[in-house]
């Protein structure tokens, strides 16, 4: 679980600084533009740059989203809301002293009839 929890997080670092990059080269490509930065609707960088970056983007806020909701439900799995940390219930200690020895059989019995509550 915790290796791939890892990798998650590095995929997601990897899908940011791709966007990073990516976010860069408008500016090294029209560095020399005509229509002076900050003016005009892009900033003078051309407008097909949205046709890469708002799916890129919308993909990237579906992943946050996922990603959220898979480490909200993984923190709630651990606190305990779920089971036990791997703690054994009370049917499995029995079972397991019966399999031991430390009872005879109608021992086992009886306690189980008294967990099943009958």
């Amino acid at each position: 679980m915790r290796n791939q929890t890892e990798k998650l997080i590095w995929v997601i670092i990897g899908i940011i600084a791709i966007i990073a990059v990516l976010s860069l080269i408008p500016q090294l490509l029209y560095r020399g533009s005509t229509t002076p930065a900050g003016y005009g609707m892009m900033g003078g960088y051309p407008y097909y740059g949205m046709y890469i970056f708002m799916p890129v983007m919308a993909v990237v806020s579906v992943l946050v989203i996922f990603l959220f909701i898979y480490f909200l439900t993984e923190s709630v799995h651990e606190t305990g809301f779920a089971r036990d940390h791997g703690e054994p219930d009370a049917m499995e200690i029995l079972r397991r002293r019966y399999a031991r020895g430390e009872i005879n059989e109608n021992e086992y019995r009886e306690k189980l009839k008294e967990l099943r509550g009958n």
